[in-house]
């Protein structure tokens, strides 16, 4: 935000599209949902900070909800080819399979790759989850038009 503030010119706006977390997105869950990490609340906290209003916003959610349909298709692609490389290597190569399977353990963890494989090959990304835990909005933010 220090940077988009230093770059806009005095009494300008700006627009800022982003995901936050809505409020029905609790820390801990098993299974990672579409969307950003951080909440509505803590990045508009920062405005203050740099002397940025909030003139307007928008929230969009809906309208780009059925974009996660066709993301998880192409992960979902994307997957089918991972498992079948994968039985490809097991069968052919299972030595050289357990090792690369063990190394990527140690340096990803077990955490990161069941969600990679969740993310890969289930359905758990849909549209309904996005809007229920996720909230995309474009605010409109208006430059001060004297800097401090």
């Amino acid at each position: 935000m220090s940077r988009m503030a230093t770059l806009s010119r005095p009494g300008g706006a700006v627009l800022i599209a982003d995901c936050f977390r809505s409020a029905h997105c609790k820390g801990g869950q098993r299974s990672r949902t579409a969307g950003s990490k951080h909440g509505l609340v803590l990045k508009y906290s920062a405005l203050e900070k740099f002397d940025l209003t909030l003139v307007q916003q928008e929230n969009i959610t809906d309208a780009v909800a059925p974009l996660i349909d066709i993301g998880q298709a192409l992960f979902n692609v994307t997957g089918k080819g991972v498992v079948r490389v994968d039985a490809e290597v097991s069968a052919r190569k299972p030595v050289l399979r357990w090792i690369t399977a063990r190394f990527m353990r140690l340096v990803a963890g077990e955490r990161r790759l069941f969600w990679r494989r969740e993310r890969l090959c289930e359905q758990k990304r849909v549209p309904a989850a996005f809007c229920h835990y996720n909230r995309y909005m474009v605010p409109r933010l208006r430059v001060p038009q004297m800097r401090r």
